[in-house]
């Protein structure tokens, strides 16, 4: 999401004014292959998100065969930003 985007024009406003004019279409147009991925997948999800609820993880959880998911108290959307002592904990287990 960064790399399109100028060095001056950076920062946590600019990546979430970015990702938020994303489009979703594309994602849209693949969403019915989501049971087709057998991968390892973490949803680690932020506990007080109010964009995303924890919801759509539980949703997204419940089509990946292989998914697990991890929600983290006083994170909100930007969980890497809010929490990130115990986001980059969690990806460590979940890669150990």
């Amino acid at each position: 999401m960064k790399a399109p985007f100028p060095e001056r024009d950076c920062g946590p406003r600019a990546l979430a004014r970015n990702a938020v004019s994303t489009n979703t279409n594309h994602t849209l147009e693949v969403a019915h292959l989501i049971s087709d991925v057998d991968v390892p997948t973490l949803l680690l999800w932020g506990g007080d998100d109010v964009l995303v609820s924890t919801e759509w993880a539980d949703r997204i959880a419940a089509d990946l065969p292989n998914a697990e998911q991890e929600y983290l108290d006083d994170a909100y959307h930007w969980v890497m930003q809010n929490r990130p002592e115990a986001y980059r904990t969690a990806l460590e287990g979940f890669l150990d």
